[in-house]
């Protein structure tokens, strides 16, 4: 039986570089989590309270699947204890997921681990997490939608840019 030596592995293919990976967590996902939270919290709409224990519920989630993020980047140590205001944990979550993965080494993050090793690969692990995150974003923007339908125009907001808006110029024809 041959033993695979840890520098010689290639690199996996399927997991995108570390630099999307933190570009995802810290731009996309934490800008929408934070249109969410003003949506329900800050907006100054009424709120039914049977809504705000779901919302609430489906934020807490969120923090969880951060919290674990943070914990699989850490390779299980955790980011101490998060305080319990939702405003304040969520933010302690984000900041510690982020600076968790931000501490990786993005070279070892897209390289499989040996297979005599048999251990798991950094990589996929955190993809999985990564994808966790999105996904209660995704569970979470039915409920907020419910109590204030204005929150799709917001996330939708940012989704078409025109490098080139038309103008009097652009209006004038060529020939």
């Amino acid at each position: 039986m041959q033993v695979e030596v840890s520098n010689d592995v290639e690199e996996m293919r399927h997991v995108p570089p570390l630099a999307y990976l933190i570009h995802k967590l810290d731009r996309d996902y934490r800008e929408r989590a934070d249109k969410l939270y003003w949506a329900v919290y800050e907006s100054g709409r009424e709120i039914n309270p049977e809504s705000l224990k779901e919302i609430e519920k489906g934020f807490r989630g969120l923090c969880s699947a951060l919290e674990h993020l943070g914990r699989a980047a850490r390779r299980g140590r955790g980011n101490g204890q998060p305080p319990e205001a939702l405003r304040l944990r969520l933010d302690h979550c984000w900041s510690g997921a982020s600076k968790a993965l931000s501490s990786l080494d993005a070279k070892d993050f897209t390289t499989r681990s040996a297979c005599n090793l048999f251990d798991r690969s950094s990589g996929e692990t955190l993809l999985g997490c990564l994808t966790l995150v999105g996904d209660k974003l995704r569970r979470l923007v039915p409920l907020v939608a419910a109590v204030n339908p204005d929150v799709y125009e917001m996330l939708l907001a940012k989704l078409v840019v025109q490098e080139h808006p038309v103008n009097e110029q652009t209006l004038k024809p060529i020939a």
